[in-house]
């Protein structure tokens, strides 16, 4: 009988601790859940992230990406023709080039800054 009364306490201590455990865990993950959504609720607030600017960016129709585009292509075309124009011992053959594509980069720039 002391035997059987001494596993019941134990068992029943085991479950206690089990309970426990249990009640702590289900407060972590309803923490984890409200810190997930406050997450979710601030990303969704527009506060100009990478997602924001991509979406904008589809939005805008393929006249802005292009723009985007030519910008960026005639950007690094007129940077290389700087170099040629400065290195190079017939750099005044560039200079046409690299001023003219620095124009079109600007071009593509201020119409992708300026129309929404």
């Amino acid at each position: 009988l002391n035997r059987r009364k001494k596993r019941l306490a134990e068992a029943e201590e085991s479950v206690s601790r089990l309970i426990q455990k249990v009640a702590k865990e289900t407060d972590e993950v309803q923490k984890a859940m409200a810190e997930l959504e406050r997450v979710k609720n601030e990303a969704g607030t527009g506060n100009g992230g990478l997602e924001d600017t991509a979406l904008d960016l589809k939005k805008g129709g393929i006249v802005k990406q292009a723009a985007l585009v030519g910008g960026l292509l005639f950007g690094s075309r007129a940077f290389t023709e700087t170099i040629l124009v400065l290195g190079s011992p017939n750099g005044e053959e560039h200079v046409v080039g690299a001023i003219g594509q620095a124009l079109f980069a600007l071009v593509c720039a201020a119409y992708f800054f300026l129309v929404k």
